[in-house]
């Protein structure tokens, strides 16, 4: 049967938190000395390279095989949308849209909209030398293009890497620069080395803080159906237990697990706490 409303908003957030959480973590970063006009700094690179490799998975959409129905009947979104609907941002704005599990979604969607915002405004990178194909340029470039990109180049080896080429030698052309795809190619670890090694280094901080928001922001959003749902059981004094009243609406066995998964999160708190980041690095 296909999944209820209720149903998906319980995949989508839990789905979302967990994704989060795989990236904007206290074992991500060297811990901070304050949580006001602060910035991240990563334990080294290879965690670096984790944290872009998991951004780019959030900046992505879930796959189907073939002609089926994306996972947990969730729709596409609609050809010709903005570069923020090719994400999980899409699916909050779904749910942000008609929500079911909480009353206000008011401050969610603030944040939704704040980085998708973001992720679709351009950055202008000075001076770009790309040596291996002796290119040197101005650059002008989405925000959310160069982070796929960086991302699929720290995961896959060139051989996988033909759509990104395509990608670089479109951005290269829009900014004046005609390349061949065999250049292209022979741009990837320079085009990494400039747009993840320094630029991402100085956007981590800023995405950070839009995920962190947006992590707490379903933690405030969930607080009421939580209180509504906890039950404490104290039938045996010796061990205490407790359970969730799931929604009626919510019949699927895997949703049902989702919807438990995510009260218990709620039960606790976000892994980080909330921080705000000092606009020196949000100038570019």
């Amino acid at each position: 049967m296909p999944l209820s409303k209720i149903e998906q908003e319980a995949v989508i957030l839990n789905a979302v938190w967990d994704s989060i959480d795989a990236f904007v973590n206290r074992a991500m970063f060297v811990d901070m000395k304050t949580f006001h006009d602060t910035n991240v700094m990563f334990e080294d690179s290879t965690h670096a390279t984790l944290f872009n490799i998991l951004l780019g998975d959030f900046l992505s959409l879930p796959q189907a095989k073939g002609n089926k129905p994306l996972p947990f009947d969730l729709p596409a979104p609609p050809t010709g949308t903005t570069a923020s609907n090719l994400t999980y941002l899409y699916y909050l704005r779904e749910v942000v849209a008609a929500p079911q599990l909480g009353p206000d979604a008011t401050e969610l969607i603030g944040h939704v909209e704040a980085f998708g915002k973001w992720l679709e405004d351009s950055t202008f990178v000075k001076d770009v030398w790309l040596g291996n194909i002796d290119v040197r340029a101005d650059i002008k470039i989405q925000r959310c293009e160069y982070l796929k990109i960086c991302g699929d180049i720290a995961k896959h080896n060139f051989a996988r890497l033909q759509s990104n080429v395509r990608k670089i030698r479109n951005i290269l052309d829009v900014n004046g620069i005609q390349i061949d795809e065999s250049q292209g190619f022979l741009a990837l670890q320079d085009f990494y080395e400039w747009f993840h090694d320094d630029l991402f280094i100085y956007h981590s901080s800023v995405i950070s803080e839009f995920l962190n928001n947006i992590r707490w922001s379903i933690y405030r959003y969930l607080q009421p159906e939580y209180k509504r749902a906890y039950k404490a059981d104290n039938s045996d004094p010796s061990f205490p237990r407790y359970i969730f009243d799931i929604p009626a609406g919510i019949q699927d066995h895997l949703s049902r697990s989702m919807y438990w998964d995510l009260m218990n999160r709620v039960r606790g708190t976000p892994c980080m706490p909330e921080f705000t980041v000092s606009d020196g690095f949000k100038a570019k």
